[in-house]
């Protein structure tokens, strides 16, 4: 359906109500999508958690430094109903109902005549509960690894991925001896061989020790005798972390008849649309092209949002992720993993103050330059390896 036209307002104000389904990124930036793009009807948010939308980048970041407040974000549009502390359980695609459960433990179900799939993901764990292994996802996980850092304990980390790398540097920052283990080298494999030597630098000397264990950890770990990688080697640890990847929240779409990948996630096609008056946005919807970026999900809630009401969807931009590891801050735009050569483009590793490219991305370590510029840096290297 064209967008624009007669027919399109005729859908935005005859679709009611919308069920979004997640406070997450993608379901909020798909309800504050649906609310400017004129729909007249109810917007229904159900979120699991008992606050309000947040910021998860935060987190692992601000949050955990001591400042609460990062965590906030506007209040959302006027008139959607926003439902806090209330899981979903099942849809029902033929009456067109989602069944949820409250915090009290009572069910009851929601018609729609729209729904957005946008329940995210969850932290895988490996390790077993006997463990307590902690991990950052929640403001409550937030809290608790708070609470649980203090000086002079031993701290493990299992995966130096971005979100494994910023719990380590809080774990540091609070006085912790940190020993962070993976697989590969920290972050070589989203942003190279350079910028993992920059990171693993800097980890040692911020006094953390980093243990390459391309085995992983051991499957049959005894918490009554200690943390165990594959090598055999045992770490002694006060307090364990995760931090190895996440996995779609998508087991209430289970025999629902909503199609799902072997991994869980909901299958889409490229808009999102999952089936008639169904589509899906962020983490819980199957793509070729998964990345951490936080803007990708808002993006994809507000593409989904389009789709169900009929309007074309913006061409995609380049997704902006930044994290701060052990005193770098790292700002990436463009696709991960990268690909190609890295070329410093101004300053030098060295230093480590520099902005570097490589086909595809650009990236400011420790540099002040402006977004905007950094965008003119990754569309000045797409021009350069388009005439090669």
């Amino acid at each position: 359906m064209p967008g624009g036209g007669a027919a399109s307002r005729t859908a935005i104000r005859l679709m009611s109500p919308i069920v979004v389904v997640g406070a997450s990124a993608a379901g909020t930036s798909a309800v504050e999508e649906l609310v400017a793009l004129g729909h007249e009807g109810r917007v229904v948010l159900l979120g699991a958690e008992p606050h309000p939308p947040y910021s998860r980048p935060a987190l692992s970041k601000q949050f955990l430094a001591g400042d609460a407040r990062a965590v906030s974000l506007p209040d959302l549009p006027a008139g959607v109903e926003f439902r806090p502390g209330t899981t979903a359980t099942a849809v029902d695609l033929r009456r067109r109902t989602v069944t949820f459960r409250d915090t009290t433990g009572a069910t009851a179900s929601l018609r729609y005549a729209g729904l957005v799939v946008a329940t995210g993901c969850r932290p895988r764990r490996i390790l077993p509960p006997a463990f307590g292994a902690l991990t950052v996802r929640t403001i409550e996980d937030a809290t608790a690894l708070a609470s649980a850092l203090r000086p002079d304990i031993q701290v493990v980390v299992v995966g130096a991925g971005f979100l494994g790398l910023e719990l380590a540097t809080a774990a540091v920052r609070h006085g912790a001896a940190v020993t962070v283990i993976d697989r590969e080298p920290p972050l070589r494999r989203l942003l190279g061989q350079e910028i993992s030597a920059l990171v693993s630098r800097r980890l040692a000397e911020a006094g953390a020790t980093f243990v390459l264990e391309p085995g992983g950890i051991a499957e049959d770990q005894d918490a009554a005798r200690g943390f165990r990688l594959r090598s055999g080697r045992r770490l002694p640890a006060d307090l364990l972390i995760e931090a190895v990847g996440d996995e779609p929240a998508a087991e209430w779409l289970r025999g629902s008849g909503i199609p799902l990948h072997t991994n869980g996630s909901v299958l889409s096609d490229r808009s999102g649309r999952v089936g008639e008056h169904v589509v899906a946005a962020g983490d819980v919807r199957m793509s070729t092209s998964r990345t951490p970026y936080w803007s990708a999900a808002i993006a994809d809630g507000r593409r989904a949002a389009r789709t169900l009401l009929g309007m074309p969807a913006p061409a995609p931009a380049p997704g902006y992720f930044w994290t701060e590891v052990f005193g770098l801050s790292v700002r990436v735009l463009g696709a991960l993993p990268v690909r190609g050569g890295l070329r410093v483009i101004d300053g030098d590793l060295d230093s480590a103050a520099a902005v570097v490219a490589w086909t595809g991305a650009t990236a400011a370590i420790n540099h002040p330059i402006p977004l905007r510029r950094l965008r003119r840096a990754l569309d000045d290297r797409a021009e350069e390896t388009s005439h090669v």
